[in-house]
């Protein structure tokens, strides 16, 4: 009997120390996203251009192994992977106070570690969101699904902010046992779950390039899965957009006080927390078809509430007022598409392709956030930064516009698809 069929409080358990394991690593990686540009910049003098690369490192391993990543799971025991995974990350993270205290630290090292960790990382994702369902009954995954997107929402949010005080405690380089510590916490949670065996090996003479396109077709041609890849991959478009336009725009156009920034830009966050706490009652009303096309139109919403913030409010209070609850809506109402396409996937898709499967999702809507954050690095420089909010807004347009046109705007509920 597999871990998914043990019935009753085995089952709890189970969900309840993989939920641990996976807030312990996203606690990790939420501290470590402040910290290491922190060691860039306070400890070795880094340029921006310097930093702008250490950040990008993790975001470039997605475009590198993104779409291998789901074939290379599924050959590996999916507890296993994760384990090993944390064991890396918190083997990089340490190698950099190892190099400060004999004072070897360089920004090529830095660099080189985000790097890695981001090539961990792509493994662990995909081996961490194929192994959910073996631990969640089918009947449960939406309500669960909903529950670790509250709590990633509270990392983001305090991650930052923890780590921030870990630096100002401790300094930046030290700061980073504690980001390595909460990895060890995970593998050692982890290696508790019973193992869920790797996929069937694949026949003879049939290459890993040919069992992804076997995974990129399955999701091409599916009639729910496609839609929702590309309307998600349309939300994060924007959403590497934002991040690229929206610090420049508030320190240095509107000339904000840097703390009324990170409230600002904290919108988003407490959106996606409220929303994740009610998405369930949403569904249930709605139905999952209905509440993801409700969700896409959410999205365009908040971004054209925050263009028509920045371009029309007259006065500071409606400005940072419109800006943060567009930020939040925004971010609220995305919970609705990931969390619904998120669920349909895992609970539907076969077993022995659902790495592959996640693989190419988390290819198309993952490595389109670089694509945007340059995009609107370049609108911003030669048409401004009012004209490309706007841009932004019409970017997020595509979302329901792929859901409504798709079979999942005639259904309410997307099993009817």
């Amino acid at each position: 009997m597999s871990l998914r069929d043990t019935p009753g409080t085995g089952s709890q358990k189970a969900f309840w120390t993989y939920y641990l394991a996976s807030t312990a690593s996203d606690l990790g990686s939420a501290v470590r996203s402040l910290a290491l540009p922190l060691v860039a910049v306070l400890v070795l003098d880094a340029t921006p251009l310097e930093v702008g690369l250490i950040t990008g490192a993790g975001f470039a391993a997605w475009l590198l192994i993104g779409l291998p990543a789901g074939d290379l799971t599924a050959r590996f025991p999916l507890r296993s992977a994760q384990v090993v995974m944390d064991l890396v990350r918190a083997l990089c993270v340490l190698s950099l106070p190892v190099a400060w205290a004999f004072d070897t630290l360089s920004v090529a090292h830095v660099a080189a570690v985000a790097f890695l960790i981001g090539l961990a990382d792509v493994i662990y994702d995909v081996a961490n969101s194929t192994f959910m369902p073996a631990v969640v009954p089918r009947e449960d995954l939406m309500r669960r699904n909903s529950l670790m997107t509250g709590t990633q929402a509270v990392t983001t949010l305090g991650g930052p902010s923890f780590g921030g005080v870990l630096v100002q405690i401790a300094g930046a380089v030290p700061a980073l046992l504690i980001d390595a510590a909460s990895y060890v916490v995970s593998a050692v949670l982890l290696r508790t779950l019973p193992e869920r065996p790797p996929a069937a090996k694949p026949a003879r003479g049939e290459g890993m390039w040919t069992r992804i396109a076997a995974g990129w077709s399955y999701v091409g041609k599916h009639p729910v899965m496609a839609p929702f890849m590309w309307a998600n991959a349309a939300v994060n478009f924007a959403a590497g957009a934002q991040l690229a336009l929206y610090p420049v725009l508030l320190a240095r156009t509107l000339d904000v006080a840097p703390a009324l920034i990170g409230i600002l830009l904290a919108g988003e966050g407490v959106g996606v927390l409220i929303s994740s706490m009610l998405v369930t009652r949403v569904v249930d009303r709605l139905g999952t078809s209905r509440s993801s096309l409700v969700g896409g139109i959410g999205v365009v919403a908040g971004t054209v509430l925050v263009a028509a913030a920045v371009a029309w409010s007259p006065y500071d209070l409606l400005l940072y007022g419109g800006f943060f609850l567009g930020n939040a809506l925004c971010g609220g109402t995305a919970v609705l598409v990931a969390v619904n396409s998120r669920t349909f996937v895992q609970s539907t898709c076969p077993t022995e392709i659902l790495s592959r499967v996640t693989a190419t999702i988390r290819f198309v809507t993952w490595g389109v956030i670089p694509a945007g954050g340059m995009l609107a690095a370049l609108s911003v420089t030669h048409l401004g930064a009012t004209i490309t909010l706007w841009l932004i807004a019409l970017a997020a347009g595509a979302t329901p516009v792929v859901l409504a046109v798709s079979r999942i705007g005639r259904t309410r509920n997307l099993e009817e698809v």
